[in-house]
């Protein structure tokens, strides 16, 4: 949890509910992001987080092939952006030219996380409900990186819905619970609700522009401005099935190692879409600089 040694800034309760129900009201894209960060930690009298770490866990990360005959030969092109000046909107955990590195991680629903990944990146797929009985081909890359040194993220779990579908998610909340009553004790019912408010802006499905990611956006700065590594939090696109990790560039280059890259062959006919190995890379060239592609076993 985050530490405090004080918390007479807190509200009380019925002063919470009401200034979360103006921010759900508000449009984001009417209000800058300073001061919407300024109300946040204004309102609210505290940000709290709850705090993970891991180590020695894979995290998977897919590209999108542009076309056949696009070939990813190193890692840089793989990992996060360096196109710093092109990245124009905010996302769940970065502002404009902020960059991220989104991938995913595995759970009990979804054992392989480059689906979540997969799902997460394509365009059809992140739109399934108007790409339904789209037919698409195309060629995906992926890196799979392992956790080697501890990082210590943020998990957003206090969202209502995930709580009620996925145990997984059920099991970490009775624990985060746990931990608030021990370090909040006359501030329980606040600090849940603050929780739950944040897990449900990363939980936020209908997304009008980009300007309504401000809010889980602030909050990731405000992590990652206390030397957190990332945050942790469940896929929207998979209806929380899989679970989704955004990391700090240096974070990456400093506790995650490239161990390989594999392509896949997508094909999505209607309902059905089919996932075929393609290309393996188990040599990586120098500091992964020439990946050394080979046929995959069919």
């Amino acid at each position: 949890m985050n530490e405090q040694k004080t918390f007479e800034h807190i509200p009380k309760i019925d002063d919470l509910k009401k200034s979360i129900k103006k921010l759900k009201e508000c449009d984001l894209s009417k209000i800058g992001f300073g001061k919407l960060w300024q109300i946040l930690e204004n309102e609210f009298g505290i940000i709290p987080f709850l705090k993970r770490d891991l180590v020695n866990i894979e995290v998977d990360r897919v590209r999108i092939n542009r076309n056949i005959g696009e070939i990813f030969t190193s890692e840089n092109q793989i990992s996060y952006r360096e196109d710093v000046k092109n990245i124009e909107k905010f996302g769940r955990a970065n502002s404009p030219f902020q960059s991220m590195f989104y991938g995913a991680i595995s759970t009990k629903e979804i054992k392989y996380s480059r689906i979540t990944s997969l799902i997460e990146t394509s365009e059809i797929f992140r739109d399934i409900p108007n790409n339904r009985m789209t037919d698409a081909y195309f060629l995906m890359t992926l890196g799979k990186w392992t956790i080697t040194k501890p990082i210590t993220v943020i998990d957003l779990i206090f969202n209502k819905k995930n709580i009620e579908d996925i145990e997984d998610i059920k099991i970490s909340h009775e624990k985060g619970r746990k931990i608030i009553a021990e370090q909040y004790p006359n501030n329980v019912e606040q600090i849940e609700l603050i929780l739950e408010f944040f897990s449900d802006e990363f939980a936020k499905e209908n997304i009008k522009t980009h300007n309504d990611y401000k809010i889980s956006c602030i909050y990731s700065h405000i992590a990652l401005n206390q030397g957190i590594n990332g945050i942790i939090y469940p896929s929207v696109r998979t209806k929380a099935l899989g679970y989704n990790i955004g990391l700090t560039p240096s974070s990456v280059d400093y506790s995650l190692n490239l161990t390989k890259a594999a392509m896949f062959k997508i094909e999505k006919v209607k309902d059905n879409t089919y996932v075929k190995n393609y290309k393996l890379a188990l040599d990586l060239g120098n500091y992964n600089t020439d990946f050394k592609w080979k046929d995959a076993e069919k």
